[in-house]
C-alpha cells in the first residue's frame, strides 16, 4: 500500500522478493489484483471482498465483480491449479456469485436489468458538478450557487424540466481529500436530444470564475 511503497524502489523490491520466493505471502490493497503475473501463485484470498458494494456509487456492483475476477486471476497461472477464497458478508449478491462462477453473462444480465429498473446509465445520464475548496464554506456556497444557476436554466425551458429527473446539492461521499473540502451538485437526466442543451450548459459552468475549483463530470467513473 502507500505506506510501504513510499520510497522510489520499494514497490519493485517487494514484488521481486515475492517473485523470487524470498517472501512467501504478499498482502496488499487492490493494487496487487491487477496486472501482476506470478506463475507459482496457487492461492489467493480476498478479505472483506464485498465492501465496495456499500459505496454510494451506481457502479459499485460492476467494480466489485471486476475486482474479484481480477484478483482470482492471480492464482493458477502457467498451468498450475489455483484456489481462491473470498470472504463475503453478501455471498448471495449477484456480483459476488457471478464472480465466483466466472460468469460474465450472468453478471451482465443482472446489472443491465438493475440499471434499467432504477434508471441508471446507460438508460439515463448522471451529471456531477464537483466543488473543491480549502474551506468548507467556499465549497458549500459554490455548490449552492451552481444549483441555483442550473435550476434557473431548467426553469426557463419547460422542455428540459421533463428531462431532468432530479437534482440535489450535498457533500461528496468523501467530504475531504488532501485538505480539500468537497461538495457536489448531482443530476440525473433522461437520454434525449433535448438533454444535450443541459449537458452543454453544465459543461460551460466550470469555465466561469468561482471561489473554488469546479469540475464537470458526465457519468463519472467514480462517485467518491
Amino acid at each position: 500500500d502507500l505506506d510501504t511503497t513510499s520510497s522510489q524502489n520499494s514497490y519493485i523490491d517487494i514484488l521481486n522478493a515475492f517473485r523470487t520466493g524470498k517472501a512467501q505471502v504478499l498482502i496488499g490493497t487492490q493494487m496487487i489484483a491487477k496486472g501482476l503475473d506470478f506463475p507459482r501463485v496457487t492461492l489467493v484470498g480476498a478479505i472483506m471482498a464485498d465492501m465496495t458494494l456499500d459505496l454510494p456509487d451506481y457502479r459499485s456492483p460492476e467494480r466489485t465483480y471486476q475486482l474479484l475476477v481480477q484478483v482470482a486471476g492471480r492464482a493458477g497461472r502457467a498451468g498450475e491449479e489455483g484456489n481462491v477464497i473470498i470472504q463475503s458478508y453478501k455471498p448471495e449478491h449477484y456480483a459476488v456469485a457471478s464472480a465466483l462462477k466466472q460468469d460474465y453473462r450472468q453478471f451482465f444480465n443482472e446489472e443491465f436489468a438493475r440499471r434499467k429498473k432504477d434508471l441508471y446509465p446507460p438508460f439515463t445520464c448522471m451529471i456531477r458538478m464537483l466543488c473543491e475548496a480549502d474551506n468548507a464554506l467556499a465549497a458549500s456556497q459554490t455548490a449552492m450557487k451552481l444549483k441555483e444557476e442550473i435550476d434557473q436554466f431548467v426553469e426557463e425551458d419547460p422542455v428540459l424540466k421533463r428531462r431532468l429527473l432530479f437534482i440535489k446539492c450535498d457533500k461528496s461521499p468523501i467530504g475531504r481529500i488532501q485538505n480539500k473540502y468537497r461538495m457536489q451538485v448531482l443530476m440525473k437526466i433522461l437520454v434525449h436530444p433535448d438533454s444535450e442543451r443541459l449537458k452543454a450548459f453544465c459543461a460551460e459552468l466550470p469555465l466561469r470564475t468561482w471561489p473554488c475549483s469546479v469540475y464537470y463530470e458526465l457519468n463519472p467513473s467514480s462517485m467518491a
